[in-house]
């Protein structure tokens, strides 16, 4: 039958509990996040009316992380805004948790 000592026991103890942090902040850190873009109407700080945007959500936190266009801004591609209604985009859009 296998045994081992009380120290054997506390530095096995001790390895999987810093190895088993290190694993999955590893896996948080390296694996590609999922996000969708999803359309969305928002009300615009610099204007302060509603617009049309296509905002990315990732799936992970299903938080907005970035603007993909706006209707002010017009086409896809880099939105060259603040991108304040992002944290009010959630209560609009009521997709968030």
């Amino acid at each position: 039958m296998y045994s081992m000592t009380t120290l054997e026991g506390a530095l096995l103890g001790g390895v999987i509990l810093i190895a088993t942090p290190l694993l999955v902040l590893g896996a948080l850190a390296l694996f590609p996040r999922a996000s969708r873009t999803v359309p969305a109407s928002v009300s615009c700080p610099l204007l302060g009316r509603q617009v049309q945007a296509e905002l990315v959500r990732d799936e992970w936190t299903l938080r907005f992380t970035d603007v993909a266009r706006c209707s002010v801004l017009g086409k896809h591609g880099a939105v060259r805004c603040h991108k304040r209604c992002l944290p009010g985009a959630c209560q609009a859009t009521r997709l968030c948790a």
